[in-house]
């Protein structure tokens, strides 16, 4: 059990990250975002995120891999680039960022949710 704990452990940094790239997406909406845009607010949030949670990680940050993670979700069909070259996406995408629920904790998703609210106001 506790072996399995520890390697739970080491997966949450990866999961808060990609949960981060959802709720950015989700809370922009389908068709708003370019991937550069999108792999810039990640990277935004993710720094604000360290400094609040003292994650001395600049892995956690790093916009290598948020870009491979979109890059996976683009080859896997969750997102598409429209002629305009924008991210799209469906209500698939949605509900994955709501099942994050069952994986992290109330307070880090909160975090984040608040992160993305504030890069978009930011933004205006």
């Amino acid at each position: 059990a506790y072996q399995l704990l520890m390697l739970g452990q080491s997966m949450v940094p990866m999961l808060q990250r990609f949960y981060l790239v959802i709720a950015i997406l989700v809370h922009h909406g389908s068709g708003k975002l370019t991937r550069g845009s999108l792999e810039l607010l990640c990277q935004q949030s993710a720094e604000r995120l360290s400094i609040i949670y003292g994650l001395h990680s600049p892995d956690f940050f790093s916009k290598t891999l948020f870009h491979d993670f979109i890059r996976k979700l683009q080859n896997l069909d969750v997102l598409r680039r429209n002629a305009d070259g924008m991210l799209e996406f469906d209500d698939n995408l949605t509900s994955i960022g709501a099942d994050a629920r069952l994986v992290l904790g109330e307070e880090i998703r909160h975090s984040i949710l608040s992160l993305t609210f504030e890069s978009t106001e930011a933004d205006v």
